[in-house]
């Protein structure tokens, strides 16, 4: 039947040094090729053994309690300081309060305008000139939504060259001086009881020495020597990562040679990366507005996290072959997931350090009700599509009874016992029910309500409340979406997972088929509003497997004949699990579950560039990030026929 260019899956799943492995078939044998996995946060999935596991995002993450703060060195010259970010825009705080809840501690040399000591994130003085504020602030707040514990070093100046002021590691410049400053900024944590993570470096500069065609042909030899030195004598990290930027747009002279030799530096790296200004809002020649500097901190965000892919998961839930497991951005908006002693008790009574066969710990709870109508309560906000899930297995009760409340208080109740819905109301859309180790069952339920709480009830095994007796509890998540995504742990305040991108850019080493070929796809779970799978170049043909807004399964084959955006596309069957596409000039067939669902001779296939890109969840084109579970990836170097489509996925 062909033969097979490209698998991935079926049942053999591979990872290594966080990537994703595919079998490149070559004479009979197998290559691997690597595919990476795009995400800013950790998340969780379930194991060949039932057990749910962590997996990291980029790598210098380490933060493993409330203790553990992660921190980050902003310096440089004045596009690092926010030279005219005047603190009138600064970004408006979020909803849950994040800057009380990161550290800054702020010099800008040689002027009084300095934090004394670790103060919490805001607007900082600038002399003669009132409160103004860097990239570190939506930096900082997109690190402490991703899960983060962050804490910012900031030492900055304007009109500051690398080559007179800052100068090389021992002679007496500012490096030298922030170096000393910065250890002494960390034994102040230290000795506050903080566990200190040193866990990046952002460097603003080269301005300056863009000025002096002799201090631009030294930069890349000066920057290379600061990078060293601090990753050797201060984090003594040899990969820490570093973000170079500097404004491209400068005025000076030797502006170009600058970007030069922060490239340069990057390419020979992989733990350095640029981060462009192009195209941010001015005030002036270089310096940014307010709005563009709240802008570049997403930019420095975004290149910090193109630094290392996130690790793969491998998601064995109902499955003992496996599946890529893709989701998209996630919120768990109850705060503390974990631990339900810091939730409202009502009539209830929660005990800690019960013995758990999802995570292979003592970190379940035992909830004993004590009167009727036991519950746990939480305060959250949240509109729209909501789903509540949690973890919980029978003990001396087997049910359970769950709701949100609102304006109709989406409520249902589940038998612990076998794991079935026994009731639901209040406006509940949908419910669900997922089996692991020892009688535990994740339960959610959706519905489309204003939010203002969470509770848990103990019941019995139709669902009323009961006055006595007990069921085991653990793992509480509330998120916007209207579906349940992996569990997303919090300890004293909402944590967001990232949406998560698999790719494999400059294929053409995988032999990826360019005139003619079968793509086969086989899913086990997809839900709306979801790009699963993406094939194409950066121009003309591509085509595309996703999910419109209510969940049903699309193929689009995209095309440009005389220049003009055209597509083929079908709608296949609610539940499909098996696709295979085959293309060529003149054909495109889609088969699904050895049913035929399109075969049009319309389609034109003309990939003057070539393929150049797989993707799995990237969004944009046919819609967003979204959930989907891969369970195999077949890609053919020929256009099979029906038979062979009707064969391959029957």
């Amino acid at each position: 039947m062909g033969k097979g260019i490209v698998k991935l899956g079926e049942g053999q799943w591979a990872t290594k040094d966080g990537k994703l492995l595919a079998a490149k078939e070559t004479n009979g044998r197998f290559k691997n090729a690597e595919f990476t996995v795009t995400r800013g946060s950790d998340a969780t999935y379930t194991d060949k053994d039932g057990l749910i596991k962590r997996v990291s995002a980029p790598r210098n993450r380490n933060t493993t309690s409330s203790n553990t703060l992660d921190l980050f060195v902003l310096a440089g010259q004045s596009n690092a300081m926010g030279w005219l970010g005047n603190a009138s825009g600064y970004p408006p705080q979020e909803p849950d309060l994040l800057d009380s809840s990161i550290k800054l501690n702020y010099e800008q040399i040689g002027t009084t305008s300095k934090s004394d000591g670790w103060q919490t994130l805001g607007p900082q003085q600038r002399q003669n000139y009132g409160e103004i504020f860097g990239p570190e602030v939506t930096f900082s707040r997109l690190l402490k939504r991703g899960g983060y514990n962050p804490a910012i070093f900031k030492y900055t100046e304007g009109s500051t060259s690398l080559a007179d002021d800052w100068r090389a590691p021992g002679q007496s410049g500012h490096y030298d001086t922030m170096v000393t400053k910065f250890n002494a900024a960390v034994l102040d944590l230290q000795n506050q009881g903080y566990t200190v993570n040193i866990a990046g470096f952002i460097w603003i500069q080269g301005e300056q020495d863009a000025t002096d065609a002799t201090d631009a042909s030294n930069y890349q030899s000066n920057l290379n020597a600061i990078i060293s030195d601090f990753r050797t004598n201060v984090a003594s990290n040899s990969t820490l990562e570093f973000v170079l930027g500097v404004d491209e747009g400068n005025p000076a002279s030797n502006i170009s040679a600058i970007v030069t030799a922060q490239t340069n530096i990057a390419n020979g790296d992989a733990n350095i990366v640029r981060s462009s200004m192009v195209g941010l809002e001015k005030a002036d020649s270089t310096h940014l507005t307010p709005a563009g500097i709240i802008d570049h901190g997403k930019r420095i965000y975004d290149s910090m996290f193109d630094l290392a892919s996130a690790e793969p998961r491998i998601d064995f839930t109902d499955n003992t072959d496996g599946h890529l497991l893709l989701e998209p951005e996630s919120t768990n908006l109850i705060p503390y997931s974990e631990d339900f002693e810091q939730w409202t008790s009502s009539n209830l009574t929660p005990t800690s350090g019960q013995s758990s066969a999802i995570t292979s710990s003592n970190d379940a709870w035992l909830f004993t009700a004590t009167a009727i109508l036991a519950n746990v309560t939480l305060s959250v906000s949240s509109s729209g599509a909501n789903t509540l899930s949690v973890f919980a297995k029978a003990g001396t009760q087997d049910g359970i009874f769950i709701r949100f409340s609102g304006s109709s208080n989406p409520r249902a109740a589940f038998n612990l016992s076998n794991g079935t819905l026994v009731g639901s109301g209040g406006g509940v859309t949908s419910s669900s029910v997922e089996a692991f180790n020892d009688g535990w069952y994740r339960i959610s339920i959706t519905g489309t309500d204003n939010v203002t709480d969470a509770r848990i009830y103990v019941a019995d095994s139709t669902g009323n409340f009961v006055s006595s007796g007990n069921i085991y509890v653990q793992n509480a998540q509330l998120e916007a979406l209207p579906y349940p995504t992996s569990y997303i742990p919090t300890n004293g305040g909402q944590v967001t997972r990232d949406a998560e991108i698999v790719q494999r850019e400059s294929i053409d080493e995988i032999d990826i088929p360019q005139e003619e070929g079968t793509i086969y796809l086989e899913l086990k779970e997809y839900k709306q509003n979801t790009e699963i799978f993406n094939f194409d170049r950066s121009t003309s043909n591509s085509i595309h497997v996703g999910t419109d807004s209510n969940g049903v399964l699309k193929v689009w084959g995209y095309y440009e004949p005389s220049g003009t955006g055209t597509s083929v596309q079908v709608t296949l069957s609610a539940n499909t699990s098996k696709v295979a596409i085959a293309f060529k000039n003149g054909s495109f067939i889609v088969y699904a579950d050895g049913e035929e669902e399109l075969n049009t001779s319309t389609f034109v296939w003309t990939p003057t560039d070539s393929i150049d890109r797989l993707y799995f969840n990237r969004g944009g084109y046919v819609a967003s990030q979204g959930l989907s579970k891969v369970k195999a990836l077949r890609i053919y170097k020929e256009a099979f026929n029906t038979t062979q489509l009707d064969e391959l996925t029957s």
